[in-house]
């Protein structure tokens, strides 16, 4: 058995979020919850930066992690091309390592949460309490 993590977001399918999934009406709402929920915070799954690039444009305390190398370089390239250096990590979801803890993970809003990621992400990364965060997974079940 392959332990590795696979993924499809490289290559063309990087480009293709890197140039055509830039922009959404939701990133001004959870901009807001970050506001309001305090920084630092977690970019779950950034990916070519769609969130994180606004966020960090608005002067917030945010950072990413991606399964995705390649998407991670698309986040990069272009938030150095604005002057922006963010601190990205390329490790998947249920085995994060970060050296950081932050006091939101802003997937917990944007997409559902395995319960066992959950709790993982709460216990190492998050400042915050257990039943904060397992409230928001199970709403999103």
């Amino acid at each position: 058995m392959n332990d590795e993590v696979q993924t499809w977001h490289h290559g063309l399918m990087a480009r293709h979020w890197a140039e055509n999934n830039t922009t959404g009406p939701e990133i001004a709402y959870y901009q807001r919850q970050i506001e309001q929920y305090g920084q630092p915070a977690l970019d779950t799954g950034c990916g070519t930066g769609r969130l994180l690039l606004p966020y960090l444009r608005a002067g917030l305390d945010v950072d990413g992690v991606d399964v995705s190398g390649d998407m991670l370089a698309y986040c990069r390239q272009t938030a150095e091309s604005e002057g922006l250096s963010p601190r990205l990590y390329q490790q998947a979801l249920h085995a994060l390592d970060l050296p950081r803890r932050y006091r939101l993970p802003e997937s917990a809003f944007q997409a559902r949460l395995e319960r066992v990621t959950a709790i993982r992400l709460r216990s190492r990364h998050m400042l915050f309490s257990a039943s904060s965060l397992c409230s928001i997974a199970s709403s999103n079940s």
